[in-house]
């Protein structure tokens, strides 16, 4: 029987990115999405650790489904993003309940941990964030508005502001290959979506190989069929 998800997402339009990433892997992996925790047998939480009481927000979500979880051994919670990323292992005292545990550039292995964690009744975690951010394939996004599709150019953060945990999430600058973006861009173009939005924490300090963030737009403005073009810098 094909087991089925629900994703929930806290957080930026970077999380939503993330979380259909997720999607698009697990569906690749036999998943099929549902629209309701009650009818999943996977739930996967993407976290948020730049918002207020970003943390209680996740552990508050978590003890809703400690019910669920008590009465289905093989119902699994996996979280994800920003939160796992900065918090790591002590989520695990909290909420003893969570099966897998990834980082903001682990989470194409969701599907892997996941299947993990079943067959050898154990957690399953990686939190490496100098795993590549950009290896989800641009095809096997699972892009979810039919107007606007994000994609992501750049991962990371340079700029050390006291305010802000970034730079701890999401690590250093790191730079998506423009090949990519265009091909993910010529993905959701062919799917019928009109408009891209490219994102990344600092978009306008994108470089990559000599090529920067106005030589990206150009090469994504190229692309047959792209009627609208945006970025939040």
């Amino acid at each position: 029987m094909r087991r089925r998800y629900f994703i929930e997402t806290f957080g930026c339009q970077m999380n939503v990115n993330d979380s259909e990433k997720v999607a698009g892997t697990l569906q690749a992996q036999g998943y099929d999405p549902v629209d309701r925790v009650e009818a999943a047998d996977v739930v996967f939480i993407n976290t948020c650790a730049v918002r207020e009481r970003a943390a209680e927000k996740l552990f508050h979500a978590l003890g809703r489904l400690r019910k669920r979880k008590r009465a289905r051994k093989d119902f699994q919670i996996a979280v994800g993003g920003c939160v796992a990323q900065l918090h790591g292992h002590s989520i695990l005292d909290r909420a003893p309940d969570v099966d897998v545990l990834v980082g903001t550039h682990t989470l194409a292995r969701v599907p892997e941990l996941l299947e993990e964690s079943r067959n050898r009744g154990t957690r399953a975690i990686d939190l490496d964030r100098d795993a590549n951010a950009f290896s989800v394939p641009p095809e096997r996004v699972a892009h979810t508005n039919a107007v606007r599709a994000f994609v992501t150019v750049m991962e990371g953060c340079n700029h050390v502001c006291s305010f802000c945990v970034v730079p701890r999430t999401r690590g250093p600058e790191v730079n998506r290959p423009p090949a990519d973006v265009v091909a993910e861009t010529e993905s959701v173009v062919a799917r019928g979506v009109p408009e891209v939005m490219l994102l990344g924490q600092t978009v306008n300090a994108y470089r990559y190989q000599g090529l920067d963030f106005v030589g990206l737009l150009a090469r994504v403005h190229a692309v047959p069929g792209l009627r609208r073009l945006r970025f939040t810098p």
